[in-house]
Order: structure tokens, then C-alpha cells, then sequence
């Protein structure tokens, strides 16, 4: 089996983590990763000499690549996803999948005709998720009308964090958090339930519905 061909598109915090385990993962062969942070490539390129690290996502385009994985800020994800999808590459994607239900949709259009895709839900396969899941299944909670999460961290957002000003701010929309909750609603049919998330921190609470 030849391994997959694999290009990186941000280099924060979740694409350096995801450069790092593809990297050391057999069946992946990482060959390019784009970041327009100079700090960003030199770190990248220190960590893994191997791999062709550049400032342009375009260039990607031009690799021959298998598959990309999209770790920007969210409103650049539909532009980068379609391309790809476009172009015949399979696509795993940061979430949130948009900030604009236009862009929203775009990609789900274009997913329809374009190979393997996927979002990274990385709180999905925790084990209080599970057991909620398995409990709605098995019908146990009865009809579920509501679903609220509540996480806490020492700070919101946290360190590494803090320049993604779309996560701090922006009023009325949905934390990447808050999504957990609207797909496991989704996920287990309970489409009138009501979401909620609670993100504590050291200074209160802020609550997004």
C-alpha cells in the first residue's frame, strides 16, 4: 500500500501538533506545509527538515498531493477545502467546517463530488461523550429537550489561543466548543433539543445558545 501524500495548511497550534504525529505516522509521507507566520515556517522547518515548508497555500496545489489538512482560521476554510476537493484530494478540516453558513454549504456541495472527508471533532470520542451517547441509544434519557456541556479551563481562550481572535470574539457566533454540543444533538436525531455551552474560567463564564 503506498503511503498517502500529505500537505499541512496552518502551522498554529493544531497543525504543528498534527505535522508532528503525520510525520511519524508510516502511511503518511508529508511532503509540503504553508504558513504565512515566519516564526510559524521556521519552526516547522527546524522540527522536520524533511518536509518543504513555504508561505503560500497555493503551492500545495501544485504537489501532487493525496490529501491536505486545513488548520487556518475558519474563514479561510471554504476556499482552501473546495480547491482541494476540486482538484481530487481528500480533505480533513479543522472546526469549526465555517464561520458563514454560505461557505457552510459550499463545502458540503463540493464535498458531494470529491473523495474522503472529514472534521476534526477532537472532544467526540471522550468517555462522558460516549456514555451520553450510548444512554440516548439505548433510550434511557427518554426524548432529549436539552443538552448542555460545561467545560472549565484555567483561562479562556487559553495561551496558545490568544491571537485566534475569532475564538475569543465575535459576537453571535458559535465557539468551536459549542459545536460539540450542536453535533451530538445531530448526531443522535435530537434536532428540537435546546444546546448550551459553558466555558468557565478564571474570570466567570460566557455562555453561547
Amino acid at each position: 500500500m503506498s503511503r498517502i501524500a500529505l500537505g499541512i495548511i496552518g502551522l498554529g497550534a493544531m497543525g504543528t501538533e498534527m505535522l508532528r504525529v503525520a510525520c511519524e505516522h508510516a502511511d503518511h509521507d508529508v511532503r509540503i506545509a504553508a504558513d504565512p507566520d515566519p516564526g510559524a515556517r521556521l519552526r516547522a522547518a527546524s522540527a522536520h527538515p524533511g518536509v518543504t515548508v513555504v508561505a503560500d497555500a497555493a503551492e500545495l496545489f501544485d504537489e501532487g498531493l493525496d490529501a491536505i489538512y486545513i488548520a487556518t482560521p475558519p474563514r479561510l476554510h471554504a476556499d482552501l477545502a473546495t480547491r482541494a476537493l476540486d482538484a481530487g484530494m481528500a480533505v480533513f478540516c479543522e472546526k469549526p467546517l465555517a464561520i458563514d453558513l454560505a461557505d457552510g454549504e459550499r463545502m458540503v456541495a463540493a464535498a458531494q463530488h470529491g473523495p474522503a472527508t472529514g472534521l476534526n471533532f477532537a472532544l467526540s470520542d471522550r468517555a462522558a461523550v460516549l456514555e451520553v451517547e450510548r444512554a440516548i441509544r439505548a433510550g434511557e434519557l427518554g426524548e432529549v429537550v436539552s443538552v448542555e456541556i460545561r467545560l472549565a479551563f484555567p483561562q479562556w481562550p487559553r495561551e496558545f489561543q490568544q491571537d485566534a481572535t475569532w475564538l475569543a470574539h465575535g459576537r453571535g457566533r458559535i465557539p468551536a466548543r459549542g459545536l460539540l454540543a450542536l453535533r451530538l444533538c445531530h448526531r443522535q436525531a435530537c434536532r428540537r433539543a435546546h444546546a448550551r455551552v459553558v466555558i468557565g474560567h478564571a474570570t466567570g463564564r460566557r455562555r453561547w445558545q
